[in-house]
């Protein structure tokens, strides 16, 4: 079950009512469903303190977008990294896997649990190309590009054994190599919020200029606990 919109009134916040109105929410759910989510602006500081306060988890599977501007006009010279194009069950396959796999990493086992359950294996939108990150034969991520929207927009997930790495640079570097043309000097890319702080240390490795924009967090509680 999803919270899909909740507000006090400025005048009579802080009095307990926003408490209540989530406890209305996981009675209402409560014996029907196992689990209750919703989605909040990460600079709603007092929403996002109250969510914790209540036992709602942050998964670090959010979405964090960066429009970035000035491209480096240097691809990667790593003979050894290719972008390998997918689709139909492969493509959903390799997605599925690699959000599970960041998942774990940050959040354990019974994160993913959650994630799979609730997430994946998930639909995918038309429209968009697909891409299997392969370094030194090894399958090291994955990438969707879509091209109907100026900047190009791109989601990019890649293994945690690749982080704040010299591979993940070359990587990076030959995503936007394979862009560069079509992008008008400008992207959009999205990673998963667990992997925030690695790509934007990646980032500064490399002659770009970044902007982040403002994150809409998904969190969960397990109504089975309550």
């Amino acid at each position: 079950m999803h919270i899909w919109d909740i507000a006090v009134n400025p005048e009579f916040r802080g009095i307990g009512i926003g408490t209540s109105l989530m406890m209305f929410a996981e009675k209402i759910a409560g014996g029907k469903y196992q689990y209750l989510t919703l989605a909040v602006m990460e600079n709603n500081t007092g929403a996002l303190k109250l969510y914790q306060k209540l036992g709602y988890r942050n998964l670090l599977d959010s979405p964090i977008c960066f429009r970035i501007r000035k491209i480096p006009s240097r691809t990667s010279s790593w003979n050894t990294i290719k972008l390998e194009s997918i689709s139909g069950y492969e493509s959903l396959s390799c997605r599925n896997a690699h959000l599970s796999t960041v998942v774990q990493a940050v959040s354990g086992f019974d994160g993913q649990k959650i994630y799979r359950s609730l997430y994946l294996p998930g639909k995918l939108q038309r429209g968009i190309d697909r891409f299997k990150i392969v370094i030194s034969s090894k399958e090291a991520g994955y990438i969707s590009v879509g091209h109907k929207k100026n900047p190009i927009p791109v989601f990019f997930v890649l293994h945690p054994d690749f982080w704040e790495t010299e591979a993940e640079v070359e990587v990076i570097k030959k995503i936007m190599g394979n862009l560069a043309r079509a992008s008008k000097d400008q992207i959009e890319m999205c990673v998963m919020q667990a992997y925030e702080k690695s790509f934007t240390k990646a980032l500064d490795k490399m002659d770009c200029v970044s902007e982040r924009m403002i994150g809409r967090l998904g969190l969960v509680k397990k109504l089975e606990e309550i």
